[in-house]
């Protein structure tokens, strides 16, 4: 290993997730998005790596949990016009989400080497580290141009008055 190599950053699951998704999104499902990462400016004790958050609990994993070190958004915008292309997004996402929170990688590996992994194992061996994904949607999930998009607009949560 040479000097520059010594300094670039390793990659981190949350990194993974960063630019997986985003790739991840860009590939399955045609979303244009954006990205930011947030670092509290407060430096808290060192995470326990080997902690996990459930994904499958009463609570969504995310919302009452202690804070974390580090958060990711990315937001996109949905251009598809078939409902059919969400509801398998969010499926894909569901179980890459759940594993991942597990420390897995986000589908299983394949083992034979024919077929590419869709996974690049470059977090294996990693923990966790307590992380957790959120996935919420816009008022444009409903109704985008004065159009319900999806056949969603009747199930649209009511805003607080």
């Amino acid at each position: 290993m040479n000097s520059s190599d010594e300094d670039k950053p390793s990659l981190s699951r949350r990194r993974f997730l960063s630019s997986g998704f985003m790739a991840a999104a860009g590939a399955g499902l045609s979303t244009q998005g954006v990205l930011a990462a947030v670092t509290p400016t407060t430096k808290s004790d060192e995470p326990n790596l080997d902690a996990t958050e459930p994904f499958w609990s009463e609570h969504q994993g995310g919302i009452l949990t202690p804070l974390q070190r580090n958060t990711y958004f990315v937001a996109f915008d949905l251009i598809t016009t078939e409902r059919t292309d969400i509801v398998k997004m969010l499926q894909v996402w569901t179980t890459a989400a759940a594993n991942m929170t597990a420390g897995q990688t986000a589908e299983p590996l394949v083992q034979d080497g024919s077929v590419p992994a869709p996974d690049s194992g470059e977090t294996l061996g990693l923990p966790s580290a307590r992380l957790t994904l959120t996935f919420g949607f816009g008022a444009g999930l409903f109704i985008k141009d004065g159009k319900d998009r999806y056949g969603l607009v009747a199930h649209r949560p009511r805003c607080p008055s």
